[in-house]
């Protein structure tokens, strides 16, 4: 996919396998949570991850992010007590202050991949 400010350009199989995922949620029974995982999952299919995160919180950029509820899918309890560690580390508000800010100033969604995490 290529992007140039606020054009993206995405191929049509891509566009049907995201729209086909996105019929099976609305068709899907089952809950909120259910829907999520379902959604996240064949997310994960369309772009080869290998595990997913849904964390809702308040970002500070003068402070350590605070979570008030997370979900995830094939993370397994020891992975997810690790990142639990980093993400209450003192030293997270400075890591995270770039994102706190750019969500702060936009009011939008952020979604990041590893590499540009570590880029920053």
């Amino acid at each position: 996919m290529s992007a140039t400010e606020n054009h993206f350009e995405m191929p049509a199989m891509d566009v049907r396998k995201i729209v086909r995922l996105l019929g099976d949620v609305i068709a899907l029974n089952g809950d909120h949570h259910t829907k999520k995982a379902f959604l996240m999952n064949g997310l994960c299919e369309l772009i080869d991850a290998d595990a997913w995160i849904w964390g809702v919180g308040q970002h500070d950029p003068q402070q350590v992010p605070f979570y008030i509820a997370f979900d995830r899918g094939n993370i397994d309890d020891a992975r997810f007590a690790r990142l639990m560690e980093a993400v209450n580390h003192p030293e997270m508000a400075e890591f995270t202050r770039p994102f706190s800010e750019e969500l702060a100033a936009t009011g939008c969604h952020l979604t990041r991949l590893r590499q540009q995490v570590n880029a920053s």
